[in-house]
């Protein structure tokens, strides 16, 4: 469970962070588009919470974001897009409202969650992330 909480909260940061990404001499339309899906995207997880029908739409969002960054920076983005699909397959047909405790299923679900991402690989992913962020979209 610990690991959903933190591949949700680098993912998180990673669209708040590339937000603002100008792409630092990145293709106009790459930029452009990419830009918008992270806004998008931002849009969403913030007004959405976490209804398993709009993570799913988010990491859907994500994937699509994903296949449009510059190649550089694409594996890290593909494997945070694929960690979160993953997250949103598991939170299918599980109650995450506050103060209700998910069925054994769910717990099950989110249990093997939890052993299926490689917080290590996610971690370097979102590191070289944010450094390739803070290199080309700082003005």
């Amino acid at each position: 469970m610990r690991s959903t909480a933190l591949s949700a909260a680098a993912l998180g940061a990673l669209v708040v962070v590339l937000a603002g990404c100008g792409g630092g001499g990145h293709k106009a339309s790459t930029t452009t588009t990419s830009s918008s899906t992270t806004t998008a995207a931002a849009k969403t997880t913030a007004t959405k919470g976490t209804d398993p029908n709009d993570v799913k739409k988010e990491a859907a969002l994500l994937k699509e974001f994903a296949s449009k960054t510059p190649s550089e920076i694409r594996p890290d983005f593909e494997t945070v897009a694929a960690d979160y699909s993953k997250i949103a397959e598991a939170l299918q047909g599980v109650n995450l409202k506050q103060g209700s405790v998910p069925n054994p299923a769910a717990l099950l679900k989110l249990e093997k969650l939890a052993t299926s991402i490689d917080t290590q690989a996610l971690a370097k992913a979102s590191a070289n992330i944010g450094a390739w962020a803070q290199k080309n979209c700082t003005p």
